[in-house]
Parts: structure tokens; C-alpha cells; sequence
């Protein structure tokens, strides 16, 4: 639920902004947007300025949210970690000819101990997209992931 709230506060916030910026280059089609939310005119509005922010108190990571201080490595690597793993996932029940949304009965993930925090973290959620009945994640030197059907 809360990401869902999440996404409609990010989703709208972006089309207002976005609003703003072309509203000097299309205002009739800007106008008319503006009219579906019920707002003044787009016109009216102060350009959006550029805020700098000193840390955040979590972070969003391919649609994972974490507390500060779960990820310890860099953002980019830990999403390109969880998409890997999901990826993986996906492709080992492709190569058993099975569906996608066929349940898994057990998905192994082995990571590196600076991305054990962030994986063990996101294991609710890896375990519905992937549609694993039990998910286990453990530290290791390598990084593998082994599904059993």
C-alpha cells in the first residue's frame, strides 16, 4: 500500500513538473491537462526549481524502498543486483518451459556480503515477483542463484 502511494505521489509530481516546463512551449495542451486535476492556471504557476537535498532518509531502488543505512554499497550495483536475481529467476523457469507466474519451491540467492543487508531486505518482495514459495538468501564469496521447481 505504501508503494503504491509512493508511485501516485512520484507519478503526479512529475506530470506537474513536466507541465510546468512545456507550458511555454505548448500551453493550450499544458492548459488542458492542468484542467483534469482541477488546478489554476498552469501559467500561474512558479518554474520549478532545482533543491538540493544534503542525504536522504531512504532510498528507492527499482521500486524497492530501504532505510538508510541497508544498502552500503552503491545504489546503481545493488538495483542491478536485484534485477539480475529477478532476471535469473525468470530465465531459469523459461529454460524448464515453465510460465512465469508458475510457482517456484525454493530460489537460493548467494551475494556478496556488502549486498547481503539490501537482498535480505528486499526477500518479500523478490519472493512475489519471482512467485518462489520459499526464498533463502546467504552470504558468499560468489554471487549465484539456484531455483528449484
Amino acid at each position: 500500500e505504501a508503494g503504491k502511494v509512493a508511485a501516485i505521489f512520484t507519478l503526479r509530481h512529475v506530470l506537474m513538473e513536466s507541465l510546468k516546463a512545456l507550458a511555454p512551449v505548448m500551453p493550450h495542451a499544458a492548459e488542458e491537462i492542468n484542467a483534469m486535476f482541477g488546478k489554476k492556471s498552469i501559467m500561474l504557476e512558479e518554474f520549478p526549481k532545482h533543491v538540493k537535498v544534503d542525504k536522504p532518509n531512504g532510498y528507492v531502488i527499482n521500486g524497492f524502498i530501504f532505510e538508510s543505512g541497508v544498502v552500503s554499497t552503491d545504489i546503481d550495483s545493488t538495483g542491478n543486483l536485484l534485477n539480475d536475481i529477478i532476471a535469473i529467476a525468470r530465465k531459469r523457469k523459461s529454460d524448464s518451459k515453465l510460465a512465469l507466474n508458475a510457482p517456484a519451491k525454493l530460489i537460493n540467492i548467494n551475494v556478496p556480503a556488502e549486498y547481503y543487508n539490501a537482498v535480505h531486505a528486499s526477500r518479500d518482495e523478490l519472493k512475489s515477483i519471482c512467485k518462489a514459495e520459499k526464498l533463502e538468501v546467504r552470504e558468499a564469496k560468489e554471487f549465484s542463484v539456484d531455483v528449484e521447481f
